[in-house]
């Protein structure tokens, strides 16, 4: 019998209820926010890194102000050899503190490419890493000169924002390219969904606790229930009478049964006077 309840009964329906409702609602929560929360994130750090270097755009662009004489073509070395190399020193030392002050907002690359600098654009004068140029900076700095405009990129978790600088003569023109990874977006979303998982772990065992709570108390109620109509069959009316206080439909169902027991009594009574007596119903087996 207890099997029989557990299995295919009202308690095992009541726990698969409650597990699957948890589950599904988590599942829903889950699909719902953890989407477009990650692509906010994404699109605010993509924000955050624009505005960044729209405030380090004029110090770099002052640093490219600072004219640098034209390099000679002969192998002598002469004033103007030490003028262009002070000039490009003094340019680099710039630069570097602009990128210092763009790193300190936002931990970023920083890249810097001059038209006057004798090389193809973008060949970058000054990195603040050490690793290669990869493909995106190159490209957004291609794109941003070509369109002369800024360009925001966005490649997996990896933002690249390139901007375009203008001075006028004798400065030189250039474009100011900052890449950054989103892992703060990734490390946040892996959070959530950690949480959402650690969620759907205790909403389980909750539902669990609360199906196998409220079916052992209802199953309980209908087991004295059954109890007691067993007792009226074998005895007759004169059986105790099932009694449940609740109001709910356990306790309607029992007091249906009661009043049922009593007419029974009652119409027990009056064939009891009548000859002979009719057999009715309620009599016991």
């Amino acid at each position: 019998m207890s099997g029989r309840l557990f299995f295919g009964g009202l308690r095992w329906r009541l726990l698969v209820a409650f597990v699957f409702t948890s589950v599904l609602t988590l599942a829903v929560v889950g699909a719902i926010v953890l989407g477009p929360l990650q692509n906010q994130l994404r699109d605010q750090s993509v924000d955050n890194l624009n505005d960044a270097v729209l405030v380090a755009a004029p110090e770099v662009r002052a640093a490219l102000n600072n004219e640098i004489p034209e390099a000679k073509l002969d192998d002598a070395v002469t004033e103007d050899d030490d003028a262009r190399a002070a000039a490009i020193s003094t340019r680099e030392l710039d630069v570097r503190s602009a990128a210092f002050e763009l790193q300190r907002r936002i931990d970023t690359r920083v890249l810097v490419d001059a038209d006057d600098d004798d090389a193809s654009p973008p060949e970058f004068f000054y990195d603040t890493d050490f690793s290669p140029t990869n493909r995106d900076a190159t490209l957004a700095a291609l794109q941003a000169t070509r369109e002369d405009r800024t360009v925001m990129r966005v490649e997996g978790d990896q933002v690249t924002v390139a901007m375009r600088l203008h001075n006028l003569p004798p400065g030189a023109d250039g474009v100011l390219v900052a890449q950054r990874r989103l892992t703060e977006v990734v490390a946040a979303a892996d959070q959530v969904r950690n949480a959402l998982i650690a969620g759907a772990g205790v909403g389980v065992l909750v539902a669990i606790a609360l199906a196998v709570a409220l079916s052992g108390t209802l199953l309980r109620r209908l087991a004295r229930l059954r109890a007691a109509a067993l007792r009226i069959t074998a005895e007759g009316p004169d059986a105790p009478s099932p009694r449940d206080d609740g109001r709910d439909e356990v306790g309607d169902l029992a007091r249906a049964l009661a009043r049922m027991q009593g007419r029974c009594g009652a119409r027990r009574s009056r064939g009891a006077r009548s000859s002979p007596p009719p057999r009715t119903s309620c009599a016991p087996r």
